[in-house]
Order: C-alpha cells, then structure tokens, then sequence
C-alpha cells in the first residue's frame, strides 16, 4: 500500500474541522475522498501547514503518515492532500516545525543560508528560500516567496517579505515580522514582539511583557502573557491579548479581546470589545467574575479610549 509523510495542523485540543485526533491514532474514512470535502488532509510541504494553522493561537502540528486512497489539491503551489487513511505519529513543537521546514527547503530548493553563531546573521533572496540562525543577537532575513526565517538565540530577529511566509523566534526580547500576505510571525520569548503587514496574516506572542500587531484586513494578532499587548488595524481583523493587565486594540469591524485580571481594551468606532472582570482570591489565583462585549459606538463608548469592566461595567481608564 502506498504511504506518504506529512504534517497537520489542529486547534490546542488537537482537533481538525471539529473532529478529535489522538497522538498515535490511526483513523480511516470509507467513500469518496476529495480534497476540500471528505477524508483526512495532510500537507507534504510543511510550509503549507501554516496556510491553514498559523504559528500561535495555541494551534498544534503533526508528524503524519497518509495511505489508501489519495486526492491532491487543484492549486499546483499547495501540497495538501486527502487520503483515506491517517496515522498521527507525533507531536511537532513549532521550533520543530521550523527545522522540518529547514531541511525540507535544504532538500527541495538550492536557496538557504543558516548561521549557528553569536552575533551572525543569515540572508536569502530566493524563491521558496529559508534562513535560520541559532546564536544570541543573530538575525535571519528572506525576500522570496514561501520562505521562511527562524531564530533561536536571545535578542535576535527573523524577517520575511515574501508572500505566505512565516517567521518565527524562540529567544528573549526577540523580535518576528513579516510584510508578505497570509504570512505569519511568532515569538515565544518574553519581552519579544510580532508584526505583520500583510493581509489575512497571523501574529503570536506567549511572552510576558511582549506585543503583536497586525494591519493587514482579516489578520489575527495574539498574545498570551502578562503586561503584553495585541493591536490590529485592518479591516475583520482580531486581537486577542490574555494575562494580567494585558491590552487589546482593534480597528473597524474588527474584534479586540482582552482576558484576563485588570486588563484593557480599546478599538475604532465599528469594533467590538470583549473584556473579562476578574478578582484574585485569598490564594493568589486569578477568578472569572464576568465577561462583557459592547460596541464602539462613539457615543456611549468612544473611540480610540481604553476601557476596563468594574462591577460590570465599560468604564473608562486613563491611557
């Protein structure tokens, strides 16, 4: 029987379209397999993965092996494909996402460049090009379409500017940004930051004091740490910001959500606001009061003015 190797993305409850997956499960599906409507999907590319599941949201990725019966996507630059029959061999960290995605461009493409020292730097301006780096105050930079760029030491920064790129960091006070549409960037450093330009982009923070920003319509930008901050200011875009005294800004039509004990959010007149009320108890644990979700209307609430629940209410607070 024929098999092929991929990689899947799913929510934080490893779950694809609603339905749940386990860590060593093998899953069939009787019928006709079509790619976009029935059977299990994979992406050989495992930069194509990050079209589905951006870096960040707490959303997991898999090693995977696909048999039985198989359809592949219409679209010639997307490898995704619908098989009858899935295996989840294991679970992939996004670092290790990022090192597959390395060694699959090594094999695939002649475009990489990857440093492994202190203060270095690495630099592609190809098509389908990666660049990573591994040493503290190191940078890592691509210009081509499908690239991708991934840093590791403290202090350093991945850039991309082509197309569906991805740029990720692990280190402290690092830095991700990306200006290409559907790209996406992530940090996982405290004190680290996100940004994306492009449309339909992602940005991801989970350190404490960090940022993410977007402004690109429909994009996403997400944080998870205490005092860090999500901003967007695209059309349809979200920002999500959880931990203690943690902000979220949204722009038109948008969604800002911010979760957590003291936090704040602010937005343009057309977003909505999502704010929760917490009190801490006698154990020093942070506890859900309430949740509140009001429009900015400029009149009872207006634009561009931060906003904390008390007792319930929207009230205002100084910035």
């Amino acid at each position: 029987m024929k098999k092929i190797i991929g990689y899947k993305g799913f929510d934080k409850d490893l779950k694809c379209r609603g339905f749940q997956y386990e860590i060593g499960k093998e899953y069939h599906m009787d019928g006709k397999i079509e790619c976009c409507r029935t059977g299990f999907h994979l992406c050989t590319d495992p930069r194509d993965v990050f079209r589905y599941y951006a870096p960040g949201d707490q959303n997991r990725f898999c090693l995977v092996e696909g048999s039985g019966t198989f359809n592949k996507a219409n679209e010639p630059e997307d490898s995704k494909t619908a098989v009858s029959d899935i295996k989840i061999i294991k679970e992939l960290s996004l670092r290790e996402m990022h090192l597959v995605i390395r060694e699959y461009i090594k094999e695939h493409t002649t475009e990489e460049a990857s440093t492994s020292g202190d203060k270095s730097s690495a630099s592609t301006s190809g098509n389908y090009s990666s660049a990573s780096t591994s040493g503290d105050y190191s940078s890592a930079s691509t210009s081509g379409d499908y690239s991708s760029a991934s840093t590791s030491g403290d202090k350093s920064s991945a850039s991309t500017s082509g197309d569906k790129s991805s740029a990720s960091t692990s280190g402290d006070k690092s830095s991700a940004s990306t200006s290409g549409i559907c790209s996406s960037a992530s940090t996982s450093g405290d004190k680290s930051s996100a940004s994306t330009s492009g449309i339909c982009s992602s940005a991801s923070t989970s350190g404490d004091c960090s940022s993410a920003s977007t402004s690109g319509d429909y994009s996403s930008a997400s944080t998870s740490g205490d005092y860090s901050s999500a901003s967007t200011s695209g059309r349809c875009s979200g920002a999500l910001a959880v931990g203690t005294h943690a902000s979220a800004t949204a722009a038109a039509q948008g969604v800002g959500v911010a979760v957590g004990y003291e936090t704040r959010a602010r937005g343009a007149v057309g977003a909505w606001l999502v704010l929760s009320e917490n009190h801490i108890d006698d154990n020093d644990e942070v506890i859900l009061d309430c949740v509140r979700c009001a429009k900015v209307d400029g009149k009872k609430l207006l634009a561009d003015t931060w906003y904390m629940l008390k007792n319930g209410h929207f009230v205002q607070v100084e910035d």
